[in-house]
């Protein structure tokens, strides 16, 4: 910046009264020398000097606290003086040294707002603290300008120049996440503003920090992706002055563990797939699931996926048992979150028998060993799509069902049946498949 020279006018005026020992100060009553009748009153002195925000604005900062600066300039205003004709406008970088860098007249800072003077200082350096004063001027015939006191000097600064870059997860877990970037030279800080991917514009949760690091604590249960933004800023006492904002997606905490009640299910009939499914994690890279025989322990698969559903082929008449974790990618990395506890599950019992019994009224109803299966449940209808009821239980292969709806079975009419095999583990007990109306008997009386 290059320096200016200052104007001499008010020097004539001291020049003017030395000899005769007048001091004065704002608000004096001033006689021009050799006209004792036409006289002039020196400006007040300007108040409420502040630095404000800028034309151009970086980032989405800005709720009456925090303000939007510039790279290469300061933006300030400051109470209007009621009679000045203008104002002359000084910077310092050190508070000591002062050079002009402006004048505006009162006409233009009433075009603008009638209350209070507004000016832009540009072509400065970026990420600098500068100094600013103003003082109010008259114009006198004879004499030129008169300025008043200078404004007590404030502290400005411009915004960062360059922008945030090498952002990076560093740590990833269920209720918290750390990110880390590249210092931002000149920045005294850094606004953090964070919220999941899917959230309103009015989900954006601020953090400051003036350390290259932060760690972001859960505040929501959802497991999404989440949209973080940074924006570095220098600051003075009552200033922030903002740089460009950069924005990082797919920022994840650690997915939580998928519980067995968040597992199910889905059996083909003449099939020997069953579909797993489990609750998606929307922040999940993907999963991995492990396979084993629920009797023997044997494990039988050990896979990744990027679905939440996968096909197994699997034996009949045999219990399995499988968990589930979801995994992340962090820094070009696997992160695994928790084992689910084991989900159990089989298909329904294969060639089951119905037959008249020979020796009182009723079905006898057997079907083949299902290995690890704690017992089973006979379930019986008049209907082969709807209103069955349990027939009974037991931890046989066989069971005698002597009606349907508490009373016996009505002479030729044909009932369906279907058989579930159950295993407890703990206090929960798994239920095998089922296909409604695989089997069915037309009844006949006893003769």
């Amino acid at each position: 910046m290059k320096n200016l020279k200052y104007g001499v006018a008010i020097i004539y005026l001291v020049m003017a009264f030395a000899a005769t020992g007048i001091l004065f100060s704002h608000n004096a009553v001033i006689a021009k020398a050799g006209n004792t009748d036409d006289s002039f009153v020196i400006p007040d002195k300007v108040t409420g000097l502040h630095q404000i925000e800028g034309k151009q604005k970086y980032g989405f900062i800005g709720d009456g606290q925090q303000h939007v600066g510039e790279m290469d300039e300061i933006s300030f205003s400051f109470d209007y003086v009621t009679s000045a004709d203008g104002y002359d406008i000084e910077l310092s970088s050190d508070n000591k040294t002062w050079t002009k860098v402006g004048t505006v007249t009162s006409k233009k800072i009433r075009a603008k707002n009638n209350l209070r003077g507004y000016y832009d200082i540009e072509k400065l350096d970026a990420g600098t603290i500068y100094y600013v004063r103003v003082s109010a001027y008259i114009k006198v015939s004879g004499i030129g300008h008169v300025n008043g006191s200078w404004s007590i000097a404030t502290k400005m600064v411009t915004s960062p120049e360059q922008a945030v870059t090498g952002v990076r997860q560093t740590k990833a877990l269920e209720d918290s996440i750390t990110l880390t970037w590249d210092a931002v030279p000149g920045a005294a800080g850094y606004n953090i503003e964070f919220k999941i991917t899917f959230g309103e514009d009015d989900d954006w949760v601020n953090y400051q920090t003036d350390k290259t690091t932060i760690t972001i604590s859960r505040y929501f249960s959802e497991d999404w992706k989440s949209y973080v933004r940074i924006t570095p800023f220098t600051k003075t006492n009552s200033f922030l002055a903002y740089g460009k904002t950069s924005y990082i997606r797919d920022i994840s905490y650690l997915p939580q563990k998928l519980e067995t009640s968040q597992m199910f299910t889905r059996y083909t009939a003449n099939s020997k797939k069953i579909e797993l499914n489990w609750s998606e994690k929307g922040n999940a890279a993907g999963y991995q699931y492990q396979l084993y025989d629920a009797k023997t322990g044997k494990k039988l698969a050990d896979k990744t996926i990027k679905s939440n559903s996968v096909r197994l082929t699997t034996q009949r008449n045999r219990y399995y048992k499988v968990r589930v974790r979801p995994y992340i990618k962090m820094d070009g990395k696997i992160k695994y979150s928790q084992w689910s506890g084991y989900y159990y599950y089989t298909y329904y019992p294969q060639n089951i028998s119905l037959k008249l019994s020979n020796y009182s009224s009723g079905i006898e109803v057997s079907w083949p060993k299902v290995s690890g299966a704690t017992n089973y449940t006979v379930y019986v209808s008049s209907n082969r799509y709807t209103g069955y009821e349990a027939a009974g239980t037991t931890k046989g292969t066989s069971l005698f069902v002597d009606g349907y709806n508490k009373r016996y079975f009505w002479n030729n009419y044909k009932y369906y049946f279907y058989v579930v095999a159950n295993k407890k583990v703990g206090k929960i007990t798994y239920h095998g498949g089922s296909t409604k109306g695989s089997v069915s008997l037309r009844y006949k009386d006893l003769e």
